[in-house]
C-alpha cells in the first residue's frame, strides 16, 4: 500500500514537472517574446522535455528507461495514420480552405524564417519524422502512463490528448485565427486520444509514431499548397 502511495505521488509530481512546459516555451517563443529571449526559452523548455522524463524515471521512480520500440501494433499505426492523413486532406479540400481565412499564413510563416521552399520541406522533415518522435516519447512513453499511474486508463488516455492540445493550441494561435486555432486543436485532440490508446495498447511507440509521422506528413503537404500555391 505504501509503495502504491509513492507511485502516485511520484507519477504526480513527475506529470507537474513535464506538463506546463510544453505551453510555456510555446507561448514565450511564439506570443510573449517573439525573439531571441522567447526562442530561447522555448528551445530550454524542449531540452528539458527530453532530458527529465529520462532522469525522472531512471533515478526517482528507479525504472530502466526504456521507451519500448517493439512492432507491436505497427499495422495498426499504419491503418490509422492513412485514415488521419486522409481526414486532414479532406477537411483542407472541402471545408478549411472555404470557411477560413488561411491567406495570413505565408507571412506569418515568412516571418518565422521559413521563407523559402527549401526550408520549408526541411522543417517538415524534422517535425514530421524527428519532433514527432519526442512527442510521442514525452506524451505517450511519460505522460500517458504516469497518468494512468493516477487513473483509469480511458481517463489518462483523455488527459493525455487535453495536455498535448494545450500547446499545439497556443502555437497555432501564432499562425492562424482562433476560430481555425479552436479546430486545428480538436483535431489534434482527436489524434491524441488515438495515439495515446495505441501506446498504451500496444506498449510501443512504433504504433503511434508510425501513425502520427503519416498524419503529420499530410498536414505539411496541405501546408505546402495553402503557403506555396
Amino acid at each position: 500500500m505504501e509503495s502504491s502511495a509513492l507511485a502516485r505521488r511520484q507519477a504526480l509530481l513527475g506529470l507537474i514537472l513535464v506538463v506546463p512546459v510544453p505551453s510555456i516555451g510555446a507561448w514565450a517563443g511564439l506570443v510573449a517574446a517573439p525573439g531571441p529571449v522567447g526562442q530561447t526559452i522555448c528551445a530550454l523548455s524542449q531540452v528539458w522535455i527530453l532530458l527529465v522524463p529520462a532522469l525522472w524515471a531512471r533515478l526517482v521512480e528507479r525504472q530502466p528507461h526504456r521507451a519500448n520500440l517493439s512492432t507491436s501494433g505497427w499495422s495498426v499505426g499504419v491503418v490509422t495514420g492513412v485514415a488521419a492523413a486522409a481526414a486532414i486532406v479532406l477537411f483542407y479540400v472541402f471545408v478549411a480552405r472555404h470557411a477560413f481565412d488561411l491567406s495570413a499564413m505565408g507571412p506569418t510563416v515568412a516571418e518565422a524564417g521559413i521563407d523559402s521552399r527549401v526550408k520549408y520541406v526541411a522543417v517538415a522533415l524534422y517535425w514530421t519524422f524527428v519532433n514527432a518522435l519526442i512527442e510521442e516519447y514525452v506524451w505517450r512513453w511519460f505522460v500517458a502512463t504516469r497518468l494512468e499511474v493516477l487513473t483509469p486508463r480511458w481517463v489518462a488516455i483523455v488527459l493525455s490528448a487535453v495536455f498535448f492540445s494545450v500547446h499545439h493550441y497556443v502555437a497555432l494561435g501564432a499562425y492562424v485565427a482562433p476560430s481555425a486555432a479552436w479546430v486545428g486543436t480538436f483535431g489534434v485532440f482527436v489524434a491524441a486520444v488515438l495515439w495515446s490508446w495505441l501506446y498504451l495498447r500496444y506498449r510501443s511507440l512504433l504504433s503511434p509514431y508510425v501513425s502520427h509521422v503519416i498524419a503529420d506528413a499530410a498536414i505539411f503537404a496541405v501546408g505546402w499548397f495553402v503557403i506555396f500555391g
